[in-house]
C-alpha cells in the first residue's frame, strides 16, 4: 500500500479592486483614485491577524489573510509615510491539500467580498492592469529610498510590479533536505518560462491588445525572480534564489511567483499541483539557469508557435504526474488533466479574455475566483 505523501501548500493571490459592479475602465480603482482611509473598514479587525504561520513584513502592513498590496514610500528619514494602493492579495494558511487550500481561499475570498461591498468595491482578476499607463513615482524617489530600494530587491522595479497580478505558490514537504530543496528551485526557475505558458492573461495594455496574451510575462522576466527558496540556513547554499527562513516553520518552503492571474480556481489548483509534482519529481534533467528573456518574451507572444514549447511542457506535465502517484497523491495527479486537454488544444486564459474584449469591451474579469452567491 502506497501512503499518500505529507505536504504543505499555502496560496497567495492578487485583485485588483473596481468599484462594486462597476466594469468601465473609470471603475478600477488603483494608485491615484483609492486611498487607505477607503478600505479601512475592510482592513480592521481583519481574519488572521494571530496566525503566526503567516509572516507580517517589518511594517506590519502584510498581517491576515489579506491586505493592501502597493508601493511603500519612506520619508528622507526611512520612516513610513504611506502606501500607493495597487489591489488586494488574500493568502491562505499552510494546508495540507491543494483542495483544502482552495477551500481556504474561497472562505476568505467570501469574507473579503462582504467587507469590500460594504467600502462600495469589489475584486478583478487579469495578470496586468488593462488600461492604467505605467506607474509613476509621485512625489519622485527620495534619496533614502533609492538606496532602500537597491538594497532590498522586493522593492526593486515597483514600477513594474505596480502593473502586475500573479498568484505566488508556497509548497514544502517535511524532512526534504536542503540541498532538495535547492534542486527544485533550480529546476522551477529553469522552466518557468513553459510553466507559465499555459497561464497567459494579460493580454491588455493602454486599453488595447497589445499584441501578446501576457503583458505581465514579457515585461517582468529579466526583473522578479520566477522562484524562492527559505533555509534556516542559505550561507551553504550562496544561490541568488535561496533566502533566510523568518520563522522555523518557513524553513524548506518553495516559492513559485512566475503564473499569471487566472480566474479559474480549476485553473490554479491544477498550477498547484504541477508544482507539487515537479518538487517531487527526480527524473529530469536540465542545466540549471535563469532563462533569456527572449524566451519568455516570445512565451508570452505566441506561446505555441515554437513546437518544442508544448514537447518540454508535455514532458514536465508526464513527470509531475509520476511522481504524484508514485507519492500515492491521486487526486492531485487528477488536477493535471485540465493542463494537458488545455496543452492540446493550445487555449490560455488569455484566448478567452480577447474574445470577451472583442465581443463586449470587457477589460478583465469582475469579480473573484468563485462567483458571487450574493451580488
Amino acid at each position: 500500500m502506497t501512503y499518500a505523501k505529507e505536504y504543505r501548500v499555502g496560496i497567495e493571490f492578487e485583485y485588483w479592486l473596481t468599484q462594486y459592479r462597476n466594469k468601465s475602465a473609470a471603475g478600477i480603482r488603483s494608485f491615484d483614485n483609492i486611498t487607505l482611509s477607503e478600505l479601512a473598514s475592510a482592513l480592521n479587525n481583519r481574519p488572521g491577524m494571530d496566525d503566526a504561520s503567516l509572516h507580517k513584513g517589518d511594517a506590519g502592513i502584510k498581517a491576515g489573510y489579506w491586505y493592501v498590496e502597493g508601493d511603500e514610500r519612506f520619508s528622507p528619514e526611512g520612516q513610513l509615510t504611506g502606501q500607493v494602493i495597487k489591489g488586494i492579495e488574500i493568502r491562505t494558511p499552510p494546508a495540507e491539500s491543494v483542495t483544502a487550500a482552495l477551500d481556504s481561499l474561497q472562505t476568505i475570498e467570501v469574507q473579503l467580498s462582504e467587507r469590500l461591498k460594504a467600502c462600495g468595491l469589489g475584486l478583478a482578476i487579469s495578470a496586468y492592469h488593462p488600461v492604467s499607463p505605467r506607474y509613476q513615482f509621485n512625489p519622485p524617489l527620495n534619496a533614502w529610498e533609492k538606496v532602500f530600494r537597491e538594497e532590498h530587491a522586493a522593492f526593486r522595479h515597483a514600477d513594474l510590479v505596480m502593473q502586475t497580478c500573479g498568484p505566488d505558490i508556497n509548497i514544502s514537504v517535511p524532512e526534504m533536505s536542503d540541498t532538495r530543496v535547492v534542486h527544485a528551485v533550480e529546476k522551477l526557475t529553469f522552466f518557468a518560462p513553459y510553466l507559465v505558458a499555459l497561464s497567459l492573461n494579460g493580454p491588455l495594455e493602454n486599453g488595447q491588445l497589445w499584441g501578446g496574451l501576457s503583458r505581465r510575462t514579457a515585461l517582468r522576466s529579466c526583473h522578479r525572480p520566477a522562484c524562492k527558496g527559505f533555509l534556516t540556513n542559505p550561507a551553504v547554499y550562496p544561490h541568488d534564489f535561496i533566502y533566510p527562513a523568518r520563522n522555523g516553520g518557513e524553513h524548506g518552503r518553495i516559492e513559485f511567483k512566475a503564473f499569471d492571474a487566472v480566474p479559474d480556481p480549476a485553473l490554479l489548483g491544477a498550477f498547484c499541483a504541477w508544482i507539487l509534482g515537479l518538487v517531487l519529481d527526480d527524473t529530469i534533467a536540465f542545466n540549471y539557469g535563469v532563462q533569456p528573456d527572449a524566451r519568455f518574451n516570445a512565451i508570452a507572444r505566441e506561446p505555441f508557435a515554437d513546437l518544442t514549447v508544448s514537447t518540454v511542457i508535455e514532458t514536465l506535465l508526464n513527470a509531475a504526474r509520476r511522481a504524484l502517484e508514485q507519492h500515492g497523491l491521486l487526486n492531485e495527479a487528477v488536477r493535471l488533466q485540465l493542463l494537458s486537454e488545455r496543452l492540446a488544444n493550445r487555449i490560455t486564459p488569455a484566448d478567452d479574455m480577447i474574445t470577451r474584449f472583442l465581443v463586449s469591451g470587457e477589460l478583465m474579469h469582475f469579480g473573484g475566483l468563485w462567483p458571487d452567491l450574493n451580488a
